[in-house]
C-alpha cells in the first residue's frame, strides 16, 4: 500500500481503519483514540488509552499510549505501513489488559 500523500489522504485512512477497529467491538474513546475524529460532542478519552495521528510536521504518523496522563511514543514520523501495526498491537495490549484475553485481529 502507498504511503498517504495529504492529511485528508491520512484521514481517511485512520477512519477506515476506526471503522475496522468498531466493527470488531471495541469502543473509540474506549479503547482507542484518533484526534482528528474529535469533535464538540465526543466525549472525553479514557484514562488509558492508545491513540494514532498524522503529523505532517514529522513526516507521518505518531502512535502513543495514555496512561493517567503520561504519553509514551511508540512511533513518530512512521510510515502507515510502520505505523497501523503498531497501532493496532497497543489497541490489543490495552483491551487484553482491561477485558481478557480477547484479541482483535489485524
Amino acid at each position: 500500500m502507498t504511503e498517504p500523500t495529504s492529511v485528508a489522504e491520512a484521514h481517511a485512512r485512520l477512519d477506515a481503519l476506526a471503522e475496522r477497529l468498531t466493527s470488531r467491538g471495541l469502543g473509540e474513546f474506549v479503547d482507542f483514540y484518533m484526534p482528528h475524529r474529535v469533535d464538540g460532542s465526543s466525549p472525553l478519552p479514557a484514562s488509558e488509552i492508545a491513540g494514532i495521528r498524522f503529523d505532517p510536521e514529522a513526516g507521518g504518523f505518531e502512535v502513543y499510549v495514555r496512561d493517567l496522563g503520561a504519553t509514551t511514543v511508540l512511533t513518530e514520523g512512521a510510515t502507515w505501513t510502520e505505523a497501523e501495526p503498531a497501532f493496532v498491537s497497543a489497541v490489543d495490549d490495552l483491551v487484553d489488559a482491561h477485558r481478557g484475553r480477547r484479541r482483535c485481529p489485524p
